[in-house]
Order: structure tokens, then sequence, then C-alpha cells
């Protein structure tokens, strides 16, 4: 390989890596569709028939659309390292996430089940970016 060659191929690196943090980010609002998608979830458990299944299926809905316009934005899938850099932000959501669900079964109560999804709700839209921004590959 000569110099040319060699600089070129740096370039390329370099690109790639430019291109990757471009896409990296999910889009502006992701995390809080995916809270408002959770916070309809755990407000269904409490719902009575018909209108919790409404709420699942509006839910599922919600989750499958943000996660295919994070697709289309980002061009790629992008799955972070859930043991690596900043892993303890996601892990903190699902355990906020885990604990809404456990509690609106445990209260059954409509305004107990709005409540804890609203914390889950704004725990995902405040540190979903945050994770987002530490899961980025070193050099990106």
């Amino acid at each position: 390989m000569d110099a040319q060659e060699a600089k070129n191929a740096l370039d390329q690196i370099s690109v790639t890596k430019d291109e990757v943090a471009r896409r990296w980010k999910a889009p502006k609002g992701y995390y809080a569709l995916l809270g408002f998608a959770l916070w309809l979830d755990i407000v269904a458990i409490v719902l009575p028939f018909p209108w919790g299944i409404v709420a699942v299926v509006v839910s599922i809905s919600i989750i499958i659309a943000t996660v295919g316009w994070y697709a289309r934005i980002a061009g790629m899938w992008a799955f972070a390292d859930l043991r690596g850099k900043g892993s303890w932000i996601f892990w903190t959501m699902v355990a906020v996430a885990i604990a809404g669900f456990v509690g609106a079964v445990l209260v059954d109560s409509v305004k107990v089940a709005a409540i804890l999804g609203g914390i889950v709700f704004v725990t995902w839209s405040a540190l979903g970016p945050i994770w987002d921004r530490a899961a980025q590959p070193v050099g990106a």
C-alpha cells in the first residue's frame, strides 16, 4: 500500500465515523413517544374491558411506528451495549417502567396508574436522550 492509498483509507474511516455520529442519535421526541406508549400500557392495566385492550393496541401501534421512524431517520438499527458506558441510565429507565407496571397491578386504581405512568413518561423523556449520548460509539 502506498502513501496515497493509506491516506484515502484513513479519509474513508473519518467519513464513516462522521456518518455514524450523525445518524446515531434517536430523532427528537423518540423517547417521549416511547414513554407515552408505556404510560398507556400502565393505565391499560387498570382500565375496564374493552378500554384496556384499546389502550394496549394503540400503545403497540405507537411503539411500532416510533421504532420504524427511528430506523428510517437513522438508516440503521443501533443497539447500545447494555453493559457499557452509560448503561446504568438504560437500566434506570427499565427499573422505573417495571415499578410503574407492578405498582399499577398492586394498587388497581386509574389515578395511581396515571401518576405512575406519568413518572415513567417523564423518566423516559428525560433520560432517553442522555442515554443516547452516553451510548454513542467512541470516536463517533
